[in-house]
């Protein structure tokens, strides 16, 4: 009898992020270690444990996306005033007036008015692959509130600064953050009376904290030349500072 086994594990070999995109065969890998399993893609795609790990894949994906802000899925987008979706012009004369509209009045008489949400006067619908909201106008002090698909602000005209859903650029650890958690994911199915749920958590909350410290170290607040609090024509000295020459102190 002929042996058909097939020894080829070249497979195995594969990386789990190869030019900034995840590879899934490599990060199949990784996480069917957690059970002694081998599996190629491909040519297993009907065994039980490759269908289980193209269920999870796009959950995990998600899942360890919105861990953080991660600097490399940052993402933009630039809004007009004629982006706003939550604008319509009417008819003085039709108008009924609310504490539910922003209305500003045109030079030809028409009234433009904007429906508010949670007192924001101005929506934008959000791109396609929004996943988790970061800035606007790279100001972390700028208030916002999503609704549905929708993003309302103060803004008329900004640039959003978001996390994408679009896995590009992305460091290799990232890979293995993916793979740990595709293993929690399984081992109900795969190990419900073992320990590699205990073990792909561990290297889970491990990974994640090494990558958060060198993320979170891609950005650092600016602050003011040591001469904005010494020298008067500063704003220091006119604005929540001293105030002199008669000003309020």
């Amino acid at each position: 009898m002929v042996n058909t086994t097939n020894t080829d594990y070249t497979f195995l070999s594969a990386e789990v992020v190869e030019g900034g995109m995840l590879n899934e065969q490599g990060v199949m890998n990784v996480a069917l270690s957690f059970f002694d399993l081998n599996r190629n893609i491909n040519d297993d795609a009907g065994e039980k444990e490759v269908i289980l790990f193209k269920q999870v894949l796009p959950l995990a994906k998600v899942f360890c996306a919105s861990m953080s802000d991660w600097n490399f899925l940052t993402d933009s987008v630039e809004y007009e005033a004629e982006d706003v979706t939550n604008m319509e012009e009417v008819d003085e004369e039709s108008y009924n007036a609310t504490n539910r509209h922003y209305v500003e009045k045109n030079d030809d008489g028409s009234l433009s008015v904007y429906t508010l949400y949670k007192n924001f006067r101005f929506g934008y619908r959000l791109p396609s692959n929004f996943l988790k909201m970061r800035y606007i106008n790279g100001d972390p002090r700028i208030g916002f509130a999503m609704k549905g698909n929708e993003i309302y602000c103060n803004e008329l005209g900004c640039t959003v600064d978001y996390i994408s859903s679009d896995l590009k650029n992305l460091p290799t650890d990232f890979g293995y953050l993916v793979a740990y958690k595709c293993a929690m994911e399984m081992a109900q199915h795969l190990d419900p009376q073992g320990d590699a749920l205990n073990r792909s958590s561990a290297m889970l909350s491990q990974t994640f904290s090494v990558m958060k410290q060198r993320d979170d170290m891609n950005f650092r607040l600016q602050n003011p030349s040591q001469e904005h609090f010494v020298d008067k024509s500063t704003n220091y000295w006119g604005i929540g500072g001293i105030r002199i020459q008669g000003r309020r102190k």
